[in-house]
């Protein structure tokens, strides 16, 4: 996509759909302004489908330094994203539910994720199940002696804040370079 057609007036509606339909891409500075505007409202993460969530969520991990392998969406067996560990050798996998809080984790979702972690998948060194949701009482103690990690929407927004910064200072690094030559 070509920047110069990003939305020059503050319409935000139009502004967002841009935004969104562009998630996919490499462009750092449209991340950044994605980072942006979750940041300022953090419940325009309800205003992405849940694919479109699993490519931000995607995106943050990269942004953090991972590679990563996301899921085709469908037919993908409870597992949507895969994160590579340092080390190159093994997986976490992820599940990436955007829910509305009226809609919390169920016991069994966890327990699918657990499932996948230690019998389905021998390069998995661990579980991260990720909502915009909450979780149901009994998810939390049964995940806290199993190789799960529960993230909320809370964890969802210190990441994207993470990002953000991130990216603003790589792209004033990369205005520095330009500058310079």
């Amino acid at each position: 996509r070509d920047l110069h057609s990003f939305p020059t007036r503050r319409s935000s509606d139009l502004q967002w759909k841009w935004l969104v339909k562009n998630i996919k891409s490499e462009y750092g500075i449209l991340h950044t302004e994605l980072y942006q505007e979750i940041n300022s409202n953090p419940d325009n993460i309800f205003n992405l489908s849940s694919r479109e969530f699993e490519f931000y969520i995607n995106k943050l991990f990269i942004d953090k330094g991972y590679k990563t392998i996301l899921g085709p969406g469908t037919n993908d067996k409870g597992v949507d994203l895969r994160i590579v560990t340092k080390d190159g050798a093994r997986f976490i996998l992820v599940q990436i539910k955007r829910y509305n809080k009226k809609y919390p984790i169920h016991l069994e979702a966890v327990k699918a994720l657990c499932w996948d972690v230690y019998h389905e998948d021998e390069n998995a060194e661990s579980g991260l199940f990720i909502t915009t949701s909450r979780y149901l009482p009994g998810v939390e103690k049964f995940s806290r002696n199993k190789k799960i990690k529960l993230a909320i929407k809370e964890d969802i927004i210190k990441w994207n804040l993470d990002a953000l910064t991130n990216n603003r200072e790589k792209i004033s690094k990369m205005k520095n370079m330009k500058d310079s030559i």
